[in-house]
């Protein structure tokens, strides 16, 4: 029989702390999650943190911080996890464990967890408002064992897609040192360069988020430094106005600049983009306007193919522990001729025809599961 539940009858918050030392269980922060991905892939096995919340393998760990973020994973083991994130773990007889991690990796919770958070700057999620999400569940146990095995066929299916990009990733890597050495040791004769010689380093800005007219009926792209993760931009998140635009020091980029996210949240400080329409940005983006001589396309992923040492080169001195322009003036890139930069960008553009492809196979996989599970969820 399928009737209305509540979050909180089916499932409960578990709040247990750790007794005793920290040695040897993983660590779980909210920079180990993949924004709208179940599996936990990131964890900290040094033993040293402050963290004293502990999770069972099985439980939901759910980013209460910013749930616009969409993190929720799965526990793949027993550890212990930062107090942003929220341990939710079934009710023995009431919902499948199988099932829930999809219930809360869901964009209609995610929505409602947004508009239940607390505060401005950092919102943050609780469970007091988190157990009042409701759905419709059919208690038949084998009924939700059913979905739940659908669902996952269908993840266990994008996670094979994920790991084929990764498998490109890999290849475009192989290639560039087969072609000009590593970076750091320039073993193929390669010449270095800084940024400067080819690129004016230009950060953005972000009109007064106080003024209305700023942002409302928005023609102009601007673009913020998680956008960046993207690669290639052809559309930004937020248009603001054109007065917003000429209120602040945000200056408009020319297609094919590249994008470096100099700061931001997990992951963020060191991706790189390239713009495939004219864009402005925030101020944790430095976008590189090229000198015309410059082969976009291989300065891309040029950089692209550096985002551990971009990550490195702030060495925690440049504010929030991100990047800033004169650090990035000064990065060095390998430059080798005018012929092999054509020929390393023609080769990893081919590549990123398949990844665009495994991407939209990607996107495919998750609208089909979200079609499956809301129209579980709402069945009447």
């Amino acid at each position: 029989m399928i009737k209305a539940v509540k979050l909180g009858q089916v499932a409960c918050e578990v709040k247990t702390t750790i007794k005793g030392s920290a040695s040897g269980m993983p660590i779980v922060g909210l920079e180990h999650f993949d924004s709208g991905e179940l599996t936990l892939s990131r964890w900290d096995n040094s033993g040293k943190t402050t963290f004293t919340k502990t999770f069972q393998k099985g439980d939901v760990l759910f980013g209460r911080r910013r749930a616009y973020l969409k993190k929720a994973v799965i526990a793949p083991f027993d550890g212990i996890c930062s107090g942003d994130i929220t341990v939710i773990r079934p009710i023995a007889g009431k919902i499948h464990q199988s099932l829930l991690p999809f219930i809360i990796q869901n964009d209609s919770f995610f929505d409602y967890a947004v508009k239940n958070s607390d505060g401005s700057l950092s919102p943050r999620a609780k469970w007091s408002s988190l157990k009042d999400y409701s759905f419709s569940l059919d208690d038949d146990m084998n009924k939700q064992a059913e979905l739940a095995k659908i669902l996952q066929s269908i993840s266990n299916v994008r996670q094979t897609y994920q790991s084929l990009l990764i498998q490109c990733d890999d290849l475009i890597k192989s290639r560039f040192v087969e072609m000009f050495g590593e970076i750091v040791k320039a073993n193929k004769g390669v010449d270095t360069i800084p940024l400067s010689e080819i690129a004016e380093c230009i950060a953005g800005a972000t009109p007064s988020t106080k003024e209305k007219k700023y942002w409302e009926n928005g023609t102009v792209p601007w673009l913020s430094s998680g956008e960046v993760e993207q690669g290639r931009v052809f559309r930004t998140a937020t248009m603001i106005s054109e007065i917003g635009y000429r209120s602040c020091s945000t200056r408009m980029l020319p297609k094919k600049s590249i994008l470096i996210a100099m700061a931001g949240q997990g992951k963020t400080r060191g991706y790189v983009g390239i713009s495939e329409i004219e864009l402005c940005t925030n101020q944790s983006v430095c976008g590189l306007k090229l000198k015309p001589s410059v082969n976009p396309e291989f300065l891309y992923w040029n950089l692209r193919l550096q985002y551990s040492r971009l990550r490195e080169a702030s060495n925690g001195d440049a504010g929030r522990g991100g990047l800033n322009l004169g650090i990035l003036s000064s990065f060095k890139v390998l430059w080798p001729s005018d012929d092999l930069q054509q020929t390393f960008a023609t080769y990893a553009n081919e590549i990123d025809k398949l990844k665009f492809n495994l991407q939209q196979a990607i996107e495919k996989a998750k609208r089909i599961s979200a079609k499956i599970l809301n129209d579980a969820l709402t069945e009447e």
